[in-house]
């Protein structure tokens, strides 16, 4: 029997589809996803969902199929060196990566997967749209 077990409260968020990881997909959002609500998020107005679809990020143990809940509403300044962020690239497709702002206005989009190389753009050629605060595994 449980007996000392911390409540949880399940918060239903926007599901924005799939976000390649590895590879770029095409944005498609999904409508809503229950999840549990994350213990660092004291305002749940501005999270989302997104299914990770590739395996970029291995190494740092999110895997395909994984669940990212992240947080759209955010200041610049958390934005800080290797956090893993979702980014619109110039062709308009989304990827999850760790970002990286280098000097001279130059972002480097790193996997942590040997198999890919880091992506290199200008600050002004991407859009960081949401944080990641976590990632779940889907156990089905």
């Amino acid at each position: 029997m449980l007996s000392n077990y911390a409540r949880v409260e399940r918060i239903k968020v926007s599901d924005v589809g799939q976000i390649g990881a590895g590879s770029t997909v095409e944005f498609r959002p999904r409508g809503k996803r229950w999840i549990t609500r994350p213990r660092r998020a004291r305002n749940t107005n501005s999270l989302v969902s997104a299914t990770v679809s590739g395996d970029s990020l291995i190494e740092d143990g999110v895997l395909d199929g994984d669940y990212a809940i992240c947080r759209t509403n955010f200041e610049l300044s958390e934005v800080r060196q290797g956090r893993l962020v979702i980014v619109r690239l110039p062709d308009a497709e989304l990827t999850i990566k760790k970002i990286y702002l280098l000097e001279n206005g130059i972002v480097r989009l790193a996997a942590a997967n040997r198999k890919y190389e880091d992506l290199y753009f200008e600050l002004d050629e991407i859009e960081i749209k949401a944080l990641v605060i976590e990632t779940v595994r889907r156990w089905e």
